[in-house]
Order: structure tokens, then sequence, then C-alpha cells
């Protein structure tokens, strides 16, 4: 078995857990800012990466973010700081997921249970693809992107860095999302959205500030 560390322990950890036992992953620990946690699911819960890496003597260990809503700085943060200390970050493909083979998936994403990533798409580093969301060809989606559950990507569209598409959200083809949009749960995107923005309903609409 391959050894491995979760960086997060509350509800995302247990979506991704069974799917990295799937893939023959050995979870030597968690890591959560928590300092109430103490154990996740039989495994122990250390309080820094520099509380793992003093009481345990693992080498060549994997890892993966389970930290989901709109963090995807974090995730990005964490996948630079992880990797600098020499762990490697792990993909992850459910098995129920579909991943065509023409598809690129950047390090350390996450293809969620019944989600479809179609010909041609690229995906960033550290972007999780939720429960049956679905990104269709040739879509460019940046990194710390969080596509949330029952989501719709179109063909064409581009999503930039750390923008969040909300659950049930379609987005119509060719349309671009700017980075750290957040597109609210049930919209329909019909124009682009630029950088920086919310924008909710059908058709979706810019919230002001």
């Amino acid at each position: 078995m391959k050894n491995a560390i979760i960086w997060g322990s509350s509800g995302h950890a247990k979506v991704i857990y069974p799917i990295m036992r799937w893939n023959d992953y050995q979870i030597v620990g968690m890591i959560d800012k928590n300092p109430n946690l103490i154990e996740f699911l039989a495994h122990p819960v250390f309080h820094s990466l520099e509380d793992f890496t003093a009481n345990t003597t693992s080498d060549n260990v994997g890892f993966a973010i389970a930290i989901g809503g709109t963090n995807g700085h974090d995730r990005i943060s964490i996948n630079e700081l992880l990797i600098s200390k020499n762990f490697k970050p792990i993909t992850l493909i459910h098995q129920t997921a579909w991943v065509a083979d023409t598809a690129h998936l950047g390090a350390g994403s996450q293809v969620l249970a019944m989600a479809a990533v179609c010909e041609g798409v690229e995906i960033g580093k550290q972007t999780i693809i939720n429960t049956n969301a679905s990104v269709d060809h040739e879509s460019i989606i940046g990194m710390g992107v969080h596509i949330m559950p029952g989501a719709t990507i179109a063909g064409c569209v581009e999503i930039g860095d750390f923008a969040t598409i909300g659950s049930n959200a379609t987005i119509l083809p060719r349309i671009k999302i700017g980075k750290r949009s957040i597109i609210g749960a049930g919209a329909v995107v019909t124009k682009d959205v630029p950088e920086n923005t919310t924008v909710l309903g059908v058709p979706a609409k810019i919230q002001e500030k």
C-alpha cells in the first residue's frame, strides 16, 4: 500500500477517504488545525505539518486536501507547502466517475462520484469536480476551482482560477467565468462573468456589492 496523509478532517475528508482506500492508499495521519480533533476514523489527527513530521517516520508520502467550499486559495497554498516538503499530490477519481482519455487532470484534483469530465477538458491543480457534476468537451478549468454537486459545464467553457460553481448551476457553451467569481446554486449563466463577481438567478445576474 502507498502511504498518504489527508489535510482536513471534516465532511470532505469523509468523501475522499474511501476513494483513497479504494486506490490502495494507507492513511498514516490527518492534519487539521482544530485542536479539539484527536482522531478521524481511527487515524491520528495532527494539528500542524510540524506535529506530523515530528511524530512519524514515513517516507514517500502522498497527500490529498480535504477542503471544499470556496477555499481554493487555501488548497493551493497548502499544496505548495506540502510539495516544498517533498510530499506528493494525489489525483483522485471516484470509481463511478468518468474521465475521457483526452482529458487532463491537474495534480491533486478530485473527480467525485458519478461526475463526468469529457474529451479535451483541461483541469487545473487542486480543483474539485464534485458529485454528479459534468464538464463537457474542450472546457478549460483553472486551479483551485470547485464545481459543486450537480453543476453542468457545457462545451468550450473557460473558468478562471479559484472560481466556485454552485450546486446545480448551468454554464452555457463558450462562456468565460473570471477568476475568484462565484456562481450561485441553480444559476443559469448565459453571459461572460467578470473576475471577483457573484452571479445568481435564471438567467444569472451580477449581485451588487
